[in-house]
This record gives structure tokens, C-alpha cells and sequence, in this order.
């Protein structure tokens, strides 16, 4: 991540709404980091005041229509390096997707990762930010989003005692008082998808700390997150806290001596872990879909039982998950009250005691029935 560090902070002129050819160079770069982890990129380009801006997009399984957008911003406020603030993001987007292509095989959604352009001012909290035109984007053409990932400004920290601050006074109360940790910054309307994400419970080698704000506080937050929640989407966002703990911040100062490599690196394997998560949670609701299916139709033909079996197979290499649910059929089927007719309830999955439905979520349950409904139309039961 260094090197990509060393690029953003040192290209003269600096990156900043000025300088078109810089951002060009930048956002060159970007893209090449990209195609050489093997992803395929395009620029979502717009106009603001007669120039031409960009944001670069690389995908990671576009096979697939649901998906999780981890983004962050390359542009700098005025003549400075930026080191952290957001160079140290940009090299966190890319070391994410190179971790998490390893994993494509496993992955069942798509994820965006996404460097927007024109966070900084003047065009800050303006519809000319790079991240309002891919979140405006997503929401005009009806994409479904899992969840959006913000990284801002993730290079910074210290030992130093009382080196943290905060926007409201009381949450010096709440959380820790050294600067040492990374947040995780959510508003209400996104605790669901912050909780799928699951930081706490994550093996990982820095310590983190959920920050959850009132919805009418949360635009303190400042960043490129507060876009997708404005137009309904999920987020959160990974950051050092910014000047709440970098002195640094938008002033000359912030240069690539003062980042803190090893602890950025854990920060993002923090992030990847919590992607990787979120992909067992769906696996897991689909295996129990596969089961439920195989039990409701398992008179309609062997191909279709052979094809629900093929289904949980290529989902995870244990098929014991999926046994387990079929050999409580075979147990206890002269228990089960479920409706059979094409019209069957939506409720029915409190009916079969015996496959742990009751613990889903509410996301995981959403996420049961859009199966549901597309297995009940491929069988046009």
C-alpha cells in the first residue's frame, strides 16, 4: 500500500478540484491497479463547471446483480499531500479488492469498488460529489444494494493518552479516549447491515468501536456515505475519525510519513473478513432454502431433488448443513404442518420448527424469500 500512497501524495500538481490533469493521472492510476488484479473497470464520468470528472468503477463478479459498494474518495482539499486523508483510503479499496479477488469463487453477490472524485470543497454536500452520482445512479436504475462501505481517511493513530476526541461531549463517556482504535461509523437506518457486518466478533488485530448516530446527528459524519444514505441505501463508514484524532488534517502536515502502514493493513483485513461474512450469512439462508424446497416438492421428480442437491453442494464443500435438515425431514415429516397449495403462506417457515427458522432476521428473511420466490416461479408451482 505504500507505493500507492507514494504516488497519490507526491503527484504535482496535487490532486485537488483544479487540477484536472492530476485527478486524470490518478484516476488512471486507479484504474491500472485495478486491471492488474484482474478486474474489469470503467469511468462513470460527469460534468461540473464545464469540466470533466471521474469516478472509476472495478467490479468483482458481475454475474451477479446484488451487490456491496466499497468506495472511497482520491481527491485532496487544496495544495497538500493527503496523505491520509484520502490517499490512505484509495490504497485501502485496492488492497480489498486484491485480498478479496481470492475469494471470487465463493463470493454469491458482486461487489463494486468504487474511487469517486469531488468529495472535498467546494463541492462537498453538493449533488456534484462523485459519490452522489454513483449513489444517485444506483437508486434511478433500482440496483440492489446489500450495503455500502466507506473508507475515509484509515492511516492515522497513536498511543498518545487523550489523543481522541469527539463531536458530542458525552461520547467521551462511551468510547475509548486513545487514539489507537478504528471506528465504524453508522446512522440507525443502517444498524442491521452493521450488525450482518459483525466487526466485534471478527478475529482481527486492531481494536474497533461501533459508533451508531441518531439519524438527525449523523451528517457529522462527513463523508462520502451520507449519499448513499440520503437515497436510502445501507452504509457505513471505516475511519480513523479524521480531525477528531488527526491534528493533521487538510493542512500540509498530513504527508505519508506521519500513516501507519501496519495497522492500516489491519484495518482492511478487518473490512475483508466482514465482506466474507456477510457471504456465509447468505449461503447459510440459502442451504436452509435448498432444504426447505427439497422437503415442500420432493415428490415432483428425482431431477428436481438432484438439482436442489447440486445447488447446496456448489454453495459449501460440508454438505452436512443441508443433510442435517433433510434427515429431520425423514425423522419427524409426520410433524410438519406446512401449507402445500400454490397459494402457500408466507409464514409458513414457523410452521417447520424442526429447520431453526425462527432464528432469521429480518434481513436474512428478506433474503429467504426472494429465493423463495424465484425457485417457486423457476418450478411454476
Amino acid at each position: 500500500m505504500y507505493n500507492i500512497l507514494k504516488f497519490l501524495t507526491q503527484i504535482n500538481p496535487p490532486r485537488n478540484y483544479k487540477n484536472i490533469n492530476s485527478l486524470n493521472k490518478v484516476a488512471d492510476y486507479i484504474k491500472n491497479s485495478f486491471e492488474t488484479i484482474g478486474l474489469g473497470v470503467e469511468f462513470q464520468e460527469f460534468i461540473v463547471d464545464g469540466n470533466r470528472y471521474k469516478n472509476v468503477i472495478a467490479t468483482l463478479n458481475p454475474q451477479y446483480s446484488q451487490r456491496i459498494i466499497v468506495g472511497g474518495h482520491y481527491d485532496v482539499c487544496g495544495d497538500i499531500q493527503g496523505a491520509d486523508d484520502n490517499a490512505s483510503a484509495v490504497a485501502g479499496i485496492i488492497q480489498s479488492a486484491k485480498q478479496l479477488y481470492e475469494y471470487k469463487e465463493q463470493l454469491n453477490f458482486r461487489i463494486d469498488f468504487v474511487a469517486f472524485t469531488l468529495e472535498e470543497p467546494p463541492y462537498f454536500a453538493t449533488k456534484n460529489m462523485g459519490s452522489y452520482i454513483h449513489a444517485q445512479y444506483l437508486k434511478t436504475n433500482n440496483i440492489d444494494v446489500i450495503g455500502m462501505i466507506n473508507y475515509e481517511m484509515i492511516g492515522y493513530f497513536t498511543d498518545e493518552p487523550n489523543s481522541q476526541e469527539y463531536p458530542i461531549e458525552a461520547m467521551k463517556f462511551l468510547y475509548p479516549a486513545t487514539g489507537n482504535f478504528i471506528a465504524i461509523a453508522s446512522n440507525e437506518s443502517s444498524t442491521d447491515f452493521l450488525e450482518q457486518l459483525d466487526f466485534d466478533n471478527l478475529d482481527k488485530e486492531i481494536d474497533s468501536c461501533n459508533i451508531v448516530l441518531p439519524n438527525g446527528l449523523s451528517e457529522i459524519t462527513a463523508s462520502d456515505h451520507i449519499n448513499y444514505w440520503n437515497f436510502g441505501f445501507n452504509a457505513v463508514m471505516i475511519t480513523d475519525t479524521a480531525h477528531f484524532r488527526n491534528k493533521n488534517y487538510h493542512t500540509v502536515n498530513d504527508t505519508i510519513e506521519t500513516i501507519d502502514f501496519k495497522k492500516m493493513q489491519y484495518s482492511v483485513d478487518m473490512v475483508v473478513k466482514s465482506i466474507l461474512n456477510l457471504n456465509n450469512i447468505e449461503t447459510d439462508i440459502i442451504l436452509k432454502l435448498c432444504a426447505i424446497k427439497w422437503i415442500q416438492y420432493c415428490g415432483i421428480s428425482t431431477s428436481c431433488r438432484t438439482i436442489y442437491w447440486d445447488i447446496a453442494i456448489n454453495l459449501c464443500e460440508d454438505s452436512s448443513i443441508f443433510e442435517k435438515y433433510i434427515l429431520s425431514y425423514e425423522n419427524g415429516k409426520e410433524s410438519l404442518k406446512y401449507d402445500t397449495s400454490s397459494k402457500a403462506s408466507f409464514k409458513f417457515y414457523e410452521d417447520i420448527k424442526d429447520y431453526e427458522l425462527r432464528q432469521l432476521n429480518s434481513e436474512e428473511k428478506t433474503i429467504f424469500f426472494r429465493g423463495y420466490n424465484i425457485l417457486k416461479s423457476d418450478l411454476k408451482l
